[in-house]
């Protein structure tokens, strides 16, 4: 027997899925946060108080965001999977970062 009126729509329980994104890291540089004014930021270099990083669906997507840089992927970068966040509804991003190892 339900307890909800025959009017109303049971309430809906909020479970969260998280999404396996992509973040791409280096060892000296770190985390790629994200480019902003055609500068990149890496969390081991200057930050600038970016909390977050940004994702990729998958390598492939990550790689060819790569490869628009002007001087190509650096030396020694690579994907690593985490599980992304949404922040004020901006999207999925990384926004603890601080345990992926780099």
């Amino acid at each position: 027997m339900s307890t909800t009126p025959a009017n109303e729509a049971p309430l809906a329980t909020h479970q969260p899925s998280p999404a396996s994104r992509v973040v791409i890291v280096h060892p000296e540089m770190g985390i790629y946060l994200g480019t902003c004014m055609g500068l990149g930021f890496w969390s081991k270099l200057d930050p600038v108080g970016q909390p977050s990083a940004v994702t990729f669906a998958n390598d492939e997507e990550a790689q060819a965001h790569m490869q628009t840089w002007d001087c190509g992927p650096p030396e020694g970068a690579s994907c690593h999977a985490v599980i992304a966040d949404e922040i004020d509804g901006q999207g999925p991003y990384a926004a603890h970062f601080a345990s992926i190892q780099a």
